[in-house]
């Protein structure tokens, strides 16, 4: 049976008439539209492109549909025409001038027309809900002007007198959260957000509507008989859809307790307020009986003052179509029983100007006007000689009194003179292109890619580089070596200590290896220090590079000169997680380095005998206390710091539960941190038989997302495990990956 009606209205009264139409797209403009015969369709929007809008029909040049194309087909198999006629009550079109005569572009003809629109109303708590989608046909600019068309996928939802809160937006093309701040709430829109898709350039690229999110379309789910011939729906008449690539054909919005009392669309089951749904939409479809046809290329040839026209379309099988212009009498086109169809008409002398292509199997026929005819360009060849630097392109055009003129990178590189075969010859090229172009006088062109012929490059030598240490270092600095910006693409980094006091690992008998050596030791080479050099050779295949040297300047130690640790300032505040970096540099005099920790929770520094080792903070509370000691062989220093870890403040603000046959937990707090990797676990608590506390287990876990003026996180489970239902007595625990901590917390029941 069909829907109970609980509202019924037109569409076109549901839809705000647009009179400046580029002032109102919010979401997103495509490049500008291509030539037919290039376009590329848009993948489908929906499930890795298994469902949404599939194909663009043919743009119909008749007065009756104005330069727009005639239909859109989704992924299953539906196509609609576009609905012009304000006085069909199965459609919805803005009006148009005289709408006692009949649609005439552009003197009498809609600023807004659509092949498909779908609209479900709601009421809130304090005024109303609407969810408006669309695939719209208009103008650029606002009023009817001829080569503004443009073609659209619309989402648009609308939502009044909302408390402030967290809102999810269940529709059939996909799930939406908003957030209302307190500025918004209560207000008329306290939602508002429009996503539209398209190309709205004008221009006739109506391709780009292809990608937006209103496909397949959705067309009623049963009563197909109450319709009139050659609809899906009826837009005077809300019902039940089929259609919503996720199977939600519904519209419904869940919010905090309480958000929608007093509506009439509370859902079915909720009883404290905090959702409204409905399955009802006011829907226009309309079936597409013409099949329309689309002009892919046409050409002409000439010599001595006679030739032919080429004309390439496409439509649907065993279509008749025709082709007719000035000095051509009309002919039909030949088909190939699989929607493409050729004609070759000879032009006499004079070369035509411009053609008509008709569909006369459609009722009335569809049209395609051609306005634009050129030669045809081939090039036969696109060479590039690595070995000679030349670039080598050869071409012909259809009308052999056009020149033509090589083209790349945006620039004529040459032009030759009109004749059988041109063979244009380029040297000195540097660095070839990926393409060419040759363009004619007479407005042909082709394109292609570039062959290269020849030798390749010589390989980069090999070369070993060394990078130079920062220095001089203290006695006991560790350092590296590092030769990884050799060039020449090395097998291997050969490594030897040629001059100063040897120091591990170049003090054994094995050569040293590999890029980086890193963990070097600077040694104490007394009051007046020294240097160390080091040599690195670098080897591909049966080649070996020139060795390169390097020098490391070691600062002396006066054996006077006691040494005076500074473990740093005290670092205070640290987020749990993050990298800690002590820093002993300041140290004076220091020949060695050596870190302990003294206090706190304990932790794994990276090197306690460098002057900067590091950690994590851990997520425990506390402070930690580190112990520096330098030494030389004058004696030693040491120095303390401290480094307090500031945990996560978490709050658990709302802790519901409710049973009876379907359970619902409603759980929601703040934390200090946003992070991915903040997670609150919460746990349902319970007293043991001995009185003792227990866990029951894990309710769930929610990561803590940025929320004004800090971090929320909720969670939202229905029809959880029996195990875990709230019984009286219990509580919540909640605790973050950083350190935050609440018990006792009172789970409110119902």
């Amino acid at each position: 049976m069909m829907g109970v009606f609980r509202r019924t209205s037109r569409i076109r009264d549901l839809v705000p008439r647009r009179r400046v139409v580029v002032a109102v797209f919010t979401a997103m403009a495509l490049a500008a539209g291509v030539m037919a015969a290039d376009r590329v369709l848009a993948a489908p929007a929906h499930n890795g492109g298994v469902d949404g809008l599939a194909q663009v029909g043919p743009v119909d040049h008749s007065a009756q549909v104005g330069g727009f194309p005639l239909w859109y087909k989704d992924t299953n198999g539906v196509r609609l025409e576009l609905c012009l006629d304000e006085n069909d009550v199965h459609c919805i079109a803005g009006p148009r001038p005289d709408s006692t005569q009949p649609v005439n572009f552009p003197g009498n003809f809609p600023d807004e027309a659509f092949w498909w629109a779908g609209v479900s109303d709601m009421r809130t708590a304090a005024g109303n809900a609407r969810i408006v989608m669309a695939l719209e046909a208009a103008f650029s600019v606002g009023p009817v002007v001829p080569g503004d068309q443009v073609a659209f996928s619309r989402i648009r939802l609308r939502v009044d007198g909302l408390p402030a809160g967290l809102y999810t937006v269940t529709h059939p093309y996909g799930v939406d959260q908003y957030i209302v701040d307190p500025a918004s709430a209560n207000a008329t829109r306290s939602i508002n957000s429009t996503r539209d898709t398209g190309d709205f350039s004008g221009g006739g690229n109506f391709d780009a509507a292809l990608n937006g999110l209103t496909g397949p379309f959705l067309v009623w789910d049963s009563d197909q008989a109450l319709l009139p011939a050659g609809y899906y729906a009826d837009p005077l008449v809300p019902h039940t859809v089929t259609g919503s690539p996720y199977g939600t054909n519904i519209f419904r919005i869940e919010g905090p307790v309480g958000a929608f009392s007093g509506s009439p669309d509370v859902c079915p089951g909720v009883i404290d307020a905090s959702c409204i749904s409905t399955d009802l939409f006011a829907v226009q479809a309309k079936q597409s009986v013409r099949a329309g046809v689309e002009v892919d290329r046409v050409g002409y040839s000439t010599n001595a003052g006679s030739g032919y026209v080429d004309v390439f379309a496409t439509s649907v099988p065993s279509q008749t179509i025709t082709v007719s212009g000035n000095g051509i009498l009309e002919t039909q086109m030949i088909g190939d029983g699989s929607g493409r169809y050729f004609a070759r008409i000879a032009h006499g002398t004079t070369i035509p100007t411009s053609l008509t292509v008709r569909n006369i199997s459609d009722n009335p026929p569809s049209l395609a006007n051609v306005n634009t005819i050129t030669d045809s360009v081939h090039i036969s060849g696109a060479v590039f000689d690595q070995d000679t630097s030349t670039m080598t392109v050869t071409a012909t055009s259809s009308d052999a009194a056009a020149s033509l003129s090589l083209v790349w990178g945006g620039a004529v590189v040459t032009t030759g003179v009109p004749g059988g075969t041109y063979s244009f010859s380029v040297p000195n090229v540097t660095v070839p292109p990926v393409e060419v172009s040759v363009v004619s006088s007479a407005g042909g062109a082709d394109s292609d890619d570039v062959v290269i012929v020849g030798g390749g490059l010589a390989p980069v030598p090999l070369v070993s580089v060394v990078g130079v240490p920062p220095g001089p270092l203290m006695p006991g600095e560790g350092f590296s070596l590092d030769g990884s910006s050799s060039t020449g693409s090395p097998d291997a980094y050969v490594w030897t200590q040629t001059g100063g006091t040897l120091i591990p690992p170049f003090d054994g008998v094995t050569p040293v290896q590999g890029a980086v050596i890193s963990g070097l030791v600077a040694p104490d080479l007394g009051t007046t220090g020294g240097q160390l050099t080091f040599s690195l050779t670098v080897i591909r295949g049966a080649e070996m590079s020139v060795p390169t040297e390097v020098t490391v300047d070691i600062s002396g130690i006066s054996s006077a000169q006691a040494p005076v640790a500074d473990a740093g300032p005290d670092q205070l505040g640290l987020v749990p997680g993050t990298q800690v970096v002590l820093d002993g540099t300041a140290s004076q005099n220091a020949a060695t380095f050596s870190w302990t920790q003294i206090a706190g929770v304990p932790v794994v520094l990276s090197d306690v005998s460098t002057p900067v080792p590091s950690f994590t903070a851990p997520a425990d509370a506390g402070v930690l206390t580190f112990e520096l000691t330098t030494s030389n062989a004058a004696g030693s220093s040491t120095d303390l710091v401290d480094v307090t870890v500031d945990v996560d403040d978490l709050t658990v603000l709302k802790a519901q539960f409710k049973g009876g046959g379907k359970s619902e937990w409603r759980i929601a707090g703040t934390a200090q941190y946003c992070s991915g990797t903040n997670t609150v676990t919460l746990e349902l608590m319970r007293l043991s038989p001995t009185a003792t506390p227990m866990s029951v287990g894990v309710i769930a876990t929610a990561v803590a997302t940025p929320a004004a003026p800090g971090c929320d996180w909720q969670v939202r489970l229905r029809n959880g495990p029996s195990a875990l239902d709230a019984l009286p007595g219990d509580w919540l625990r909640a605790t973050s990956t950083l350190g935050g901590f609440r018990d006792n917390q009172q789970i409110q029941r119902g």
